[in-house]
């Protein structure tokens, strides 16, 4: 995988040819992933069962993974992207 073999947008069920996420709209590259993540035909509780680290990320967080990750625990996901609800015009 791009990011040094960790999971990632790019190779989720919910990333779009044209490069966006279809739940959260942002952008899905190859150093990015969120607790959503599933690869295709996988539900979301079966690849949580087999990436743990899924289970640690937040909800509604879109984190950014350095190419070290995981072979350094300092290199763990950061947070990109803060999905919020828009309220009103």
């Amino acid at each position: 995988m791009p990011n040094g073999g960790s999971i990632a947008c790019v190779h989720c069920a919910s990333a779009t040819r044209e490069g966006q996420c279809e739940i959260f709209g942002t952008e899905a590259g190859p150093f990015l992933v969120c607790r959503m993540f599933s690869l295709e035909s996988q539900s979301n509780e079966e690849a949580r069962r087999h990436r743990p680290l899924l289970d640690r990320l937040a909800p509604g967080i879109v984190y950014a993974i350095d190419n070290a990750y995981p072979a350094t625990s300092s290199a763990g996901p950061l947070p990109a992207f803060k999905v919020v609800p828009v309220v009103g015009r």
